[in-house]
């Protein structure tokens, strides 16, 4: 009897030690070290399942393309509104009592789902997303045709060049005006308008206004904060010999206004407006527009020429740029190591600029592709990206592989210093490109270009899927918006 009681007393004391373990493991898993975005609630039934089934697409185009941050953010999305679809079901007074419990129920369903394939792509392991995305698809598919509670409002369309304001048509076709075909809602991308109210002439400081709007062509009211600001703003020349990375101020009425900024010459210009609506990915909007000369004498097109994997200078500051030999093929690897020097000593004391310790951005010179990409955690660099230095949110976490990193070492170990920086990118197709590079030394911002030709993939015609960089490497901006005033 009493060996009885000893037994029961031991197995009871080791339950209660393994679950106390268990609960602490739990409480000690650590959070993660990136800012989640925040996801505004829906409104109603019908705004839920519409927005779920546009994040889903979402993650379909971004698994296609190989980018893990934004199948991430998609995912989370997904999940946070998931979790509030009985919620919404019980309080929308267009959905029966007998629904809302079937809604409780898929909406618990989507949410694990949807959990799985965020942190699978937070992971970087993107097969395992697309695993857990062939799980959650068909749940919000069911949802959408009406399978699981009431049906969803159909799919509208529109013109992707806004040719007739907001208007929406209730099935696919071709846009009266234009004459472009008509795009799905959920599969259209936010847009920038861009205007200038006065004249716009080379020389002359002009103010330029930024309206950010979503699809269905509406003001874009809440922004996520990506690298210190709402909105990156860059213009550049058509023959990528001008470059200028711009942070617009935003008015009460949610208007963005870039003031007194001075066109060096006349000519095309290319203008990428960078942003995140809140709850949705991120968006790169392309508007052009031409510049008249004024009085500025006529400026000849620079042919890009490549002068990667050099020396250059840039003021007082000398630039080594290096790529270990290396060519760079579509659809592969390619990594770019800057070492700045200052009095032909190296500068190890580089300051974080956006949140980052150096952006860089890569534009092809038909302007199809877009690549903004951030240091990789390695050398001086990481540790000057730390919380602790103010490497700002990406601050200690990596999307790379184990795979890439060791190769980006195998790079910083080549010939270079503790201090120089690396990039990673992926080049879409072949063609000239043009890089911009960026960095803070001393309050100053520094500006380096370098030009690149890309060779076709070596596998094939067809390039390999980009893989991201820490931001949108490999980024296909959506069509021109319309030209500001003044401009073509």
């Amino acid at each position: 009897m009493q060996q009885n009681l000893i037994t029961r007393w031991l197995l009871t004391t080791c339950a209660l030690a393994s679950a106390m373990l268990i609960a602490t493991a739990t409480l000690a898993q650590p959070p993660h070290d990136h800012a989640e975005p925040v996801v505004e609630p829906a409104k109603t039934y019908a705004e839920c399942i519409s927005r779920l089934a546009a994040q889903s697409a979402a993650i379909e185009r971004a698994l296609a393309s190989g980018d893990k941050s934004a199948v991430d953010t998609a995912a989370y999305t997904i999940a946070e509104l998931a979790k509030t679809l009985g919620k919404v079901a019980l309080t929308d007074a267009s959905v029966s009592k007998e629904k809302v419990k079937a809604a409780n129920l898929t909406g618990k369903e989507i949410a694990t789902e949807a959990g799985e394939v965020h942190e699978a792509a937070e992971a970087g392991k993107l097969d395992e997303a697309k695993s857990h995305f062939g799980h959650l698809k068909p749940l919000i598919d069911k949802l959408t045709s009406g399978g699981a509670t009431a049906p969803a409002p159909p799919e509208k369309f529109v013109c992707e060049m806004h040719c007739e304001g907001t208007k929406l048509y209730d099935a696919p076709g071709t846009c009266p005006i234009c004459k472009m075909d008509l795009t799905a809602l959920s599969k259209t991308p936010f847009y920038a308008k861009i205007t200038a109210p006065g004249s716009v002439e080379a020389g002359k400081p002009v103010t330029i206004e930024i309206r950010l709007l979503d699809p269905t062509g509406n003001a874009v009211k809440n922004l996520d904060v990506v690298h210190e600001f709402p909105l990156h703003f860059m213009l550049m020349s058509e023959d990528l010999s001008f470059y200028s990375h711009e942070h617009p101020t935003r008015r009460a009425d949610g208007v963005f206004m870039l003031n007194s900024f001075t066109f060096p010459f006349g000519g095309k210009f290319i203008v990428y407006s960078d942003f995140t609506p809140t709850g949705a990915s991120n968006q790169v909007s392309k508007s052009e527009f031409t510049v008249p000369a004024g009085a500025i004498p006529k400026h000849e097109p620079v042919k890009l020429v490549s002068n990667y994997d050099g020396i250059g200078s840039s003021g007082d500051y000398e630039f080594r740029v290096r790529c270990n030999g290396s060519e760079f093929f579509a659809g592969q690897d390619s990594f770019l190591r800057y070492g700045i020097d200052l009095n032909h000593k190296p500068v190890a004391d580089l300051q974080p600029l956006m949140g980052a310790m150096g952006h860089l951005v890569i534009v092809s010179a038909d302007f199809k592709h877009f690549v903004h990409a951030h240091p990789l955690p390695l050398g001086a660099a990481a540790k000057q990206a730390s919380p602790a230095g103010g490497g700002g949110e990406h601050a200690g976490h990596s999307h790379e592989s184990p795979e890439l990193m060791a190769k980006a070492k195998d790079m910083l170990l080549g010939n270079g210093t503790d201090s120089d920086v690396i990039f990673h990118a992926v080049f879409p197709e072949p063609g000239w490109y043009r890089a911009f590079a960026q960095f803070q030394h001393k309050g100053k911002v520094l500006t380096y270009a370098v030009s690149m030709e890309v060779k076709p993939n070596p596998g094939g015609a067809v390039p390999a899927a980009p893989a991201p960089g820490h931001d949108h490497t490999g980024h296909t901006p959506a069509a021109p918006a319309p030209a500001p005033a003044g401009g073509k």
